[in-house]
This record gives C-alpha cells, sequence and structure tokens, in this order.
C-alpha cells in the first residue's frame, strides 16, 4: 500500500500561471473583435432582405386582391386594412424603428419601386 504524503502549501494556481491564462484568453479575444462587427452587419443586411421580401410578397398579394398595388401614401393599408397582408411592418434593423424605405407607385403603371437606404449596410 503506497502512502501519499502533502508536502508544501499547493492548494492552487501560481500567479505566473493565472497570468498566462489571461494573456491567451486577451489574444484570443482581441483576434475575434474586428470579425464581430462583420458579422452583425451580415445579419442586418440578411434582415433587411427578408423584410423586403415580405414587403414584397405583401405588395403582390394586395394587387392580386385588388387588381392595383397601394397608393404611394397608403402602403399603411396592407396592415390595417381588410384582409391583412401584414401582421406588422416591417422593421428597420439599423435603429429597431418602423422602416422608413421609400415605397413609390405611379397609377396605373404597374409598376413599383422599393428604395432602400443600403449605406447603412456597407462595411466601413
Amino acid at each position: 500500500m503506497k502512502l501519499f504524503i502533502k508536502t508544501g502549501n499547493r492548494a492552487g494556481f501560481s500567479l505566473v500561471e493565472l497570468i498566462v491564462v489571461v494573456g491567451i484568453i486577451a489574444a484570443l479575444v482581441g483576434l475575434a473583435t474586428p470579425y464581430y462587427g462583420d458579422y452583425v452587419n451580415e445579419s442586418k443586411h440578411s434582415v433587411m432582405r427578408a423584410n423586403l421580401h415580405t414587403l414584397e410578397k405583401a405588395l403582390m398579394d394586395y394587387r392580386s386582391d385588388k387588381g392595383d398595388y397601394p397608393v404611394t401614401n397608403d402602403v399603411g393599408i396592407l396592415v390595417s386594412g381588410t384582409p391583412r397582408y401584414l401582421s406588422e411592418f416591417p422593421i428597420d434593423p439599423t435603429n429597431d424603428a418602423p422602416a422608413s424605405w421609400g415605397y413609390a407607385y405611379t397609377a396605373g403603371t404597374g409598376k413599383y419601386n422599393l428604395d432602400v437606404r443600403y449605406d447603412a449596410y456597407r462595411r466601413p
């Protein structure tokens, strides 16, 4: 039978070991931080594309039901009209406010224009 005798007072980590671990963690954080902003911008751009696709689908559904697109200043009818084509108007992912996208339609042309501020999603 072997007996283990505790020699010394070694109950934790030494200061040097802790400094090395903190240094490694700081280096990893320093390497990952520049990429974080890119991921955030890419996710906002993805949300913007999804919101535009949803708005475009709602406009097409409105046109198939009513025969024409809503007038430029009356896009809110997609949310408040009967039937409702959107449960709520899409949110602008840059500032979490109601979207400030421009919508333009000239009656009788059959074409509409969604104006989006892409500058907010470009990489610096």
